[in-house]
Formats: C-alpha cells, sequence, structure tokens
C-alpha cells in the first residue's frame, strides 16, 4: 500500500483536530442553553428549592472531562513520548545493572560483564538488543522515507543502512552485549530523536524551525553516519588484525619453505634456470 503524503496527512490531523474543537464548543453551547431554559422554568415555578443545580452540576462534570480531554496537556501530540523518556530514566536510575550503566564507556568487543545486580531481572540477551535494534531501524527507515527533500532522505538512509551493517556484525558475534547495548541507547536513541523530530518539522513547513533544520541536514547527519561508520570499522578491527596476521603467516610459510621437504616455490639457479628446466636438460 502506497503511503500517503507528508501533506495529505497533516490535512487530516489537523480536520481531525477542528472537529474534535467544534465538537467541544457545540457541547458547551448546548449545556448553557439547556441549563439555562431549566433554571429559567425553576424560577419561574419557584416552590423554595433549587432542583436545576443538579443537572447543572452533573452535566458540568462532563463539561470538565471533556475540556481535559481537548485542551488538557495529554492532547500535546508529544506528551506520550516525553513521559515514555521520563519513566525510562527512572527505571535506569533505579536499576543501573540492567541497562549497563557505568561499563558504557568500556572498549568494544572487550567482553565487560552485563550481569544484573542480584534480585534484578536477568540483562538482555545479544539476541535480543540486535533484535529490538532491527526493528528501531526498521521503524525509522519509515519515518525517513517521509522526509519531502530528496538529499536529506537519501542522508537519513545512508545512516540507517551503516546502523543495519553494524547490526548484522553483532548477529554475527562480533561484540558483547556492553557493545549492543551501548549501540542501541547512545547511536540509535539520538538518531531515532533528530530524525523523528527532522520528518515533524520539515513536513509542517515551520519557519522558525529552518535554522534546527539546516544544522540537522549540514551537522548532525553527517556527524551520524560517521560516528556509524567508525563504529563498524572498531567492530571488525579484530577481523582485520587476523586477516593481517593470516596473510603474514602465509607469506613466510611461501618465502621460507623447509629444507626438509618440498619447496612450495621453485627456486632459480645463478643462470635464471628453474630445477625443472635443468632437470629437463640433463635428460635430454
Amino acid at each position: 500500500m502506497m503511503q500517503e503524503a507528508p501533506d495529505r496527512q497533516a490535512y487530516k490531523r489537523a480536520r481531525k483536530r477542528a472537529e474534535e474543537v467544534a465538537g467541544y464548543w457545540s457541547h458547551l453551547t448546548s449545556y448553557a442553553i439547556v441549563i439555562g431554559v431549566l433554571v429559567l422554568i425553576n424560577l419561574i415555578t419557584w416552590g423554595g428549592y433549587f432542583w436545576a443545580i443538579w443537572p447543572a452540576m452533573g452535566w458540568g462534570i462532563g463539561i470538565l472531562f471533556h475540556t481535559v480531554n481537548t485542551f488538557g496537556p495529554v492532547r500535546d501530540a508529544d506528551w506520550k513520548d516525553r513521559k515514555a523518556r521520563e519513566l525510562i530514566a527512572k527505571e535506569r536510575g533505579r536499576h543501573p545493572a540492567r541497562y549497563g550503566e557505568g561499563r558504557l564507556q568500556a572498549p568494544f568487543g572487550a567482553g565487560a560483564s552485563t550481569g544484573a545486580a542480584p534480585g534484578d531481572l536477568a540483562p538482555a540477551t545479544i539476541g535480543q538488543l540486535t533484535a529490538q535494534a532491527s526493528d528501531e531501524i526498521d521503524r525509522l527507515r519509515r519515518v525517513s522515507r517521509q522526509i519531502p527533500t530528496p538529499d536529506v532522505r537519501r542522508q537519513a538512509l545512508e545512516v540507517l543502512a551503516s546502523a543495519d551493517q553494524i547490526v548484522a556484525a553483532l548477529s554475527d558475534g562480533t561484540g558483547d552485549e556492553t557493545t549492543a547495548r551501548t549501540f542501541l541507547d547512545r547511536y540509535l536513541g539520538p538518531t531515532g530523536t533528530i530524525l523523528v523530530r527532522y520528518q515533524r518539522l520539515a513536513t509542517r513547513n515551520i519557519d522558525a524551525a529552518q535554522p534546527a533544520l539546516r544544522r540537522v541536514e549540514d551537522h548532525d547527519l553527517p556527524l551520524l553516519n560517521r560516528r556509524m561508520n567508525e563504529l563498524r570499522s572498531q567492530l571488525h578491527q579484530g577481523d582485520v588484525i587476523d586477516l593481517e596476521v593470516a596473510s603474514e603467516m602465509l607469506a613466510f610459510e611461501l618465502d621460507e619453505p623447509d629444507a626438509s621437504g618440498p619447496s612450495l616455490v621453485a627456486k632459480t639457479d645463478t643462470a635464471g634456470r628453474s630445477p625443472v628446466s635443468r632437470t629437463g636438460n640433463s635428460d635430454r
């Protein structure tokens, strides 16, 4: 299914919001008219008891909830995201061992322990962490495809392609749980915040946001891509060293054969002829 254009999505959100506000004012107007009529009837037929207060209070409670639901802080589009970040921060403060706090500066691949403190839940395995990272990358890729500017969209997708390569390396056993947690928290976390906020502001054409958008384009996205590539290089540094050592050992074996065994490389005599050519000449 094709995704809707960002302008169309923005229009739908604005239309829905306008309908909610219009519904609220219609509700308030109905309340004022009906309760006003009831109060007038109560006064005209006054018998010493102000019974109109009860429907006014009962319906008024409904008006109060409708007001909070329409204009309260929960209506803020970013409220859930902010609340989620607050809860995560509190959880990490209570259980630092579970989230690897205090060990994020360990060298990549150092094999630092990620065991939880006594009484805590077991820490996530590297398989769970890489699966979580893959899901987050897929989500951010969907967000990035909605960025209206082609060059910026390409930059964002390049960052996520590098992130995919890091996840593939971690899944192959390069690195440990601490490395995976570091990648998830310190690399994908900021990447997600930048891409989501950028896509949201870029599709709304807000003049005041232009300097921040330019900074993301000129500084933040290139920096993210560079950091992703640096991490990927660190993850493969062990393989590079192993390859260099194996190559040097192979070259040594070929250049310095064992004197007691047959040579793998035919050497030439002072006349420039190989042993095979000399043998062939002597046979003839």
